[in-house]
């Protein structure tokens, strides 16, 4: 058989196509994703945040105040980030993203917003959501 590679290269991403790696969805590697983290103590917070390949280091967050990093999911869509918060005597440590929480992050900007209370942690999937939009996701 004699093939062109004009031929080949057509087929290979039409198999593609029909398999979903070409395809645009809500979840693709490529969407570029943002955790932000913001402290709602009283006063100031420890906390750490990691990836498998990726470690943000230590940081202490006043009252008011917030962190934030942003990046790509990997092409596995297995990228975790986890964090340890550390306030008064209490400590926790837990996913503040994976595959879980990816399509919960889409909305506004692909965003996945922490709010740190006294009696735990919210979520939501933009920056400065309503009380109402937050969702209880912790206790300390």
């Amino acid at each position: 058989m004699n093939f062109n590679i004009t031929t080949i290269i057509f087929s290979f991403l039409f198999i593609l196509s029909f398999n979903g790696v070409l395809s645009i969805n809500s979840n693709a590697p490529l969407t570029r994703y943002q955790i932000w983290i913001a402290n709602d103590l009283s006063n100031a917070l420890f906390l750490h945040c990691w990836s498998k390949s990726n470690d943000l280091g230590t940081h202490f967050i006043n009252y008011g105040d917030g962190f934030h990093w942003h990046f790509r999911e990997n092409l596995w869509q297995s990228t975790k980030y986890k964090c340890e918060f550390v306030w008064n005597t209490k400590t926790i440590t837990f996913n503040v993203f994976d595959r879980g929480l990816s399509g919960k992050c889409r909305g506004r900007g692909d965003i996945c917003y922490w709010l740190v209370t006294e009696n735990g942690f919210y979520f939501a999937n933009y920056l400065n959501p309503f009380p109402s939009d937050l969702k209880f996701m912790y206790s300390w």
